[in-house]
């Protein structure tokens, strides 16, 4: 729900973890970001590192690719599952 994309959005960008991001949110990197504008699913989490995150992007060139580490403070969350 927009609702719960906007909570997420600011979890973000206040804690920059992503204890409460679920695996399968939608995301796109942020103007910043070298990829930026590249849509991306979540896809999983490393334990040992709050802060970041793997994301799987969904162009035809990021599904040959091998998920990509990226910071929580670096995604827009445009729908959570």
């Amino acid at each position: 729900s927009k609702e719960e994309v906007e909570r997420l959005t600011t979890v973000l960008r206040t804690n920059h973890r992503l204890d409460d991001i679920p695996d399968g949110s939608l995301v796109t990197l942020a103007s910043w970001c070298k990829e930026s504008g590249r849509l991306a699913h979540v896809v999983g989490r490393n334990s040992w590192n709050k802060h970041s995150c793997l994301i799987q992007y969904l162009d035809e060139e990021g599904q040959k690719e091998q998920p990509s580490l990226a910071l929580a403070s670096n995604l827009i969350i445009l729908e959570a599952p």
